[in-house]
């Protein structure tokens, strides 16, 4: 397989990070007095990437290119319907 549907919002990105990461970091925010009545975001800047970004990783990775077909938001609007 070697097309790939891209959906509309595709350069929007979004944080990957491991629960344990997000249970400990809560732990720790919990403990922590500085924290009480606080809103606390946690998202590391590192782990930020488009679905783009994520492909191209992945065809850097595997050595392949892949064919990208581009979904507009009118055609998903349709399909809804």
């Amino acid at each position: 397989m070697d097309d790939l549907i891209l959906m509309v919002g595709f350069w929007w990105a979004a944080a990957f990070t491991y629960e344990e990461d997000v249970a400990a970091y809560t732990v720790k925010a919990a403990t922590d007095e500085r924290t009480c009545n606080r809103v606390i975001i946690y998202r590391a800047p590192q782990n930020v990437a488009s679905q783009l970004e994520l492909v191209s990783a992945w065809e850097k990775k595997t050595g392949r290119t892949l064919t990208r077909i581009h979904v507009p938001e009118e055609e998903i609007v349709k399909l809804s319907k």
